[in-house]
């Protein structure tokens, strides 16, 4: 039988702790050493010494008043408030939000999206806040397996969004700087281990009884304006790429050729079906090889 009905008369704010023997008894006013008789040799009693530290956070409060901002990026003021409740006495000083504004943002304005932004970056640098939210949130937690229930869930919320023309542009210019940087293309070629695959090498090899100036490329060994080709030929400035009849479906060759042109490149498109017949296909490398 443990709660708590009666607070202290010194002036804390504490709470006494109720038990069985106080029905006999009787309920004591103070905590225990909280009265005054409980110390000895002293002069000062606990209760002056609760009020003086009650009116320095009195002091405090009403000296930041208005200093005190909502950090979702409202720029309202927040009121504080001294008040003689426990809980409530230190609560101007930790508090951040306005009630409601902590987990709704009001306004969806780009500046207070930068505002969030900087917060959240500031958060992320110390390990105790990253430690924290790695333990609670489990799908964040690098090389641990997902369930299917919730693969699921993740697939039913990325169902039906559309993103805007403006987010697309965006979205694709981040995505070529990536490639553009040396030591993001080496991990990606490390991940990913890339190799010919069958229809490249036979390509290979035709193109090698031919002339032996290719070299193939595929392996993100090399980018040309964010984009990597199949065979290429840096000293006559050719490139050669294998179209896939699946992947390459419904494709325009053009678009290919008239992107490696705009930096200096002749292309050739071969595509899968064309393998079958090698006498066309060579007749149609040596028109263009040198």
């Amino acid at each position: 039988m443990n709660y708590y009905s009666h607070t202290c008369l010194c002036g804390c704010g504490g709470q006494i702790e109720i038990k069985e023997y106080h029905e006999k008894k009787g309920i004591p006013k103070y905590i225990h050493n909280h009265h005054r008789r409980g110390i000895k040799n002293k002069k000062s009693s606990t209760k002056k010494a609760h009020i003086k530290q009650r009116y320095k956070i009195a002091k405090y409060l009403k000296q930041n008043r208005n200093k005190h901002f909502c950090q979702c990026g409202c720029n309202q003021r927040i009121r504080i408030k001294f008040r003689k409740n426990r809980k409530s006495r230190y609560l101007g000083i930790s508090i951040k939000y306005i009630n409601g504004h902590q987990s709704k943002i009001i306004n969806n304005d780009i500046n207070t999206k930068k505002k969030h932004y900087e917060i959240t970056k500031q958060l992320w640098a110390s390990p105790i806040y990253r430690e924290k939210i790695l333990k609670n949130n489990p799908s964040l937690q690098k090389g641990k397996p997902k369930s299917e229930e919730h693969k699921k869930k993740i697939g039913q919320g990325n169902k039906g969004k559309i993103h805007s023309e403006e987010q697309n542009e965006v979205m694709s210019k981040t995505i070529k700087g990536y490639w553009q940087n040396p030591e993001f293309v080496k991990k990606q070629k490390e991940a990913r281990n890339l190799f010919p695959n069958k229809a490249e090498l036979y390509l290979q090899n035709i193109i090698n009884s031919i002339a032996n100036s290719f070299l193939y490329v595929g392996d993100f060994s090399c980018f040309i304006g964010g984009r990597c080709p199949d065979f290429i030929d840096k000293t006559n400035n050719k490139i050669i790429e294998l179209y896939g009849d699946y992947w390459h479906k419904g494709q325009d060759p053009n678009d290919r050729i008239n992107y490696f042109k705009n930096y200096g490149f002749n292309t050739l498109v071969i595509w899968e079906s064309e393998l079958k017949d090698i006498d066309t296909l060579k007749n149609k490398l040596e028109v263009f090889l040198p």
